[in-house]
């Protein structure tokens, strides 16, 4: 998006087609931008003059969500810019708007005090976007204010692009827990199919990381919400093994991806459980026996080849199981009692 003041000056930062800030022209202070990202935060900004070629480096030390709030120069010392905190609606705590990377890394103007969120303006002090959200709200009621910020709840939700809500965190679960379910995933090109369907979807989806402990792995199809408890892996009946809690969470992300691809109607039909006639019981009562989905089957087959992609445990069927047990966190495979160590021996690596 390309900003043109009343006097002429321009600011023109550009981005990538994910959406990834990559550089800043901006006339007004005569600075020129290259910004550094890794794992979908800023790390570095490189800066020099406009035209020059004298430049100099700052790094970025980022909050969980994304927002820049310290910079220090390459001997580690802090900078002329010194420490910004924000509060939940993305306001500068000490009230001063600077220009660049701001409130969950998206571009501030400094002279509007609005935030660039790649698709719309975001008012910090409204809490509200200025034009109508493209996404539109659902049959159910969902996002039906559309000019909301994360859901009007910006303790639980985020609002990455400026369209729709992207993860969501209840009861303990952290950022960190969607990086390293996400990341861990992502090394299968199975898991990597599914998400890009979402990713690349013109619907709304959220997957909503919550560590309670009575809280079961699900997907609604009512709001395209995908519910992964990062502590709670799955044992299956027939190793004896504890299967991730990360293979749990891609198998609830393929119900989303499989409900992008066939639509609502469908998705609900092929939800639907099949019953068996099992005879009749001695006090002459008839019983049944309860199958599978069809969609449950298709998605307990793309789990089982996540699984196998990542040499993790994998089930022979949907009902190969025997319950949730407690794990440390989403790649562990061993169950863990009482309160359990959040360490985990998964690391990103770019």
């Amino acid at each position: 998006v390309k900003v043109t003041t009343a006097s002429g000056q321009t600011d023109y930062p550009v981005y990538d087609l994910s959406g990834r800030l990559l550089s800043e022209d901006d006339a007004r202070s005569n600075q020129s931008s290259d910004y550094v990202s890794l794992n979908g935060s800023l790390v570095a900004i490189r800066r020099a003059s406009l035209g020059g070629t004298n430049w100099t480096t700052a790094y970025e030390h980022t909050d969980a969500l994304r927002s820049p709030v310290h910079e220090t120069d390459v001997n580690a010392n802090p900078t002329t810019r010194g420490t910004q905190w924000f509060t939940p609606f993305g306001e500068p705590s000490n009230g001063s708007y600077l220009q660049g990377p701001g409130y969950t890394g998206h571009i501030s103007d400094a002279a509007s005090h609005l935030t660039y969120a790649q698709q719309r303006y975001y008012d910090p002090v409204l809490g509200r976007f200025l034009s109508a959200d493209p996404v539109q709200a659902d049959d159910k009621g969902g996002d039906f204010n559309r000019y909301w910020y994360a859901n009007d709840n910006p303790y639980r939700f985020t609002h990455p692009d400026g369209r729709d809500v992207g993860f969501a965190f209840q009861n303990g679960a952290t950022v960190w827990d969607a990086v390293e379910t996400i990341g861990y995933l992502s090394l299968s090109p199975t898991f990597r199919g599914e998400m890009s369907q979402i990713i690349n979807s013109k619907n709304h989806y959220t997957l909503q990381f919550d560590s309670g402990n009575d809280v079961k792995n699900g997907y609604n199809h009512d709001n395209r919400t995908a519910t992964i408890n990062p502590r709670k892996g799955l044992l299956v009946r027939s190793t004896g093994k504890i299967q991730s809690a990360a293979i749990g969470a891609g198998h609830e992300i393929s119900h989303a991806a499989e409900h992008d691809r066939i639509g609502t109607a469908q998705m609900i039909d092929n939800l639907k459980t099949s019953f068996t006639f099992d005879g009749v019981s001695p006090d002459g009562k008839y019983t049944f026996r309860s199958g599978t989905s069809r969609e449950e089957d298709r998605a307990t087959s793309m789990e089982t080849r996540m699984a196998r992609e990542l040499g993790d445990i994998a089930r022979s069927s949907y009902h190969d199981e025997l319950g949730r047990v407690n794990v440390a966190s989403p790649t562990s495979t061993e169950s863990c009692n009482g309160p359990c160590s959040t360490s985990s021996g998964f690391t990103l690596t770019p």
